[in-house]
């Protein structure tokens, strides 16, 4: 479960992360702000060795940023998925979309949705936006992804 940018103090994590048997772990980047810092995350790297002149905040909007999306060994969303693991997105889905699983147009929601060609299958929407909202549409028969309500949020595996 990665919390980004949520204090361990809120009223009641500790003791859901306890009754869940997850454990707290400090985890240290290289990011001052969500993309550089989930970059490091999701890759283990630094942005600047995979994206030519590194990440900086509008850098999804140049087509060298996605380059780095091609390898299946450096994302760890396609790492968990040899691995047979299971990945939920929860909050900021536009944003999660786009910027580490390559979906570019208008509405990355819907092109998720839509992708048939099964390298997104083991990862699940929980929610349609960055807050609580109705359930998202339901993925076409064989489509890349699937979608569900849950309350919880996060992106974890298992």
């Amino acid at each position: 479960l990665l919390l980004d940018a949520l204090p361990w103090n809120t009223d009641g994590l500790s003791e859901t992360a306890r009754d869940g048997d997850m454990h707290h772990l400090h985890q240290f980047t290289n990011g001052l702000f969500t993309t550089a810092t989930l970059f490091s995350m999701f890759t283990g790297k630094l942005p600047s060795e995979l994206v030519p002149g590194g990440v900086g905040y509008l850098a999804h909007n140049e087509d060298r940023y996605y380059n780095w999306m091609k390898d299946p060994n450096i994302n760890i969303l396609e790492v968990l998925k040899t691995a047979n693991f299971q990945v939920h997105l929860h909050h900021h889905l536009d944003y999660l979309l786009r910027m580490f699983l390559g979906f570019r147009g208008d509405d990355p929601l819907a092109e998720f949705l839509a992708d048939r060609s099964g390298r997104w299958a083991h990862v699940t929407l929980t929610s349609p936006g960055p807050g609580p909202g109705p359930d998202p549409p339901a993925a076409p028969s064989g489509g890349g992804g699937s979608s569900s309500s849950s309350s919880s949020g996060g992106v974890g595996g298992g």
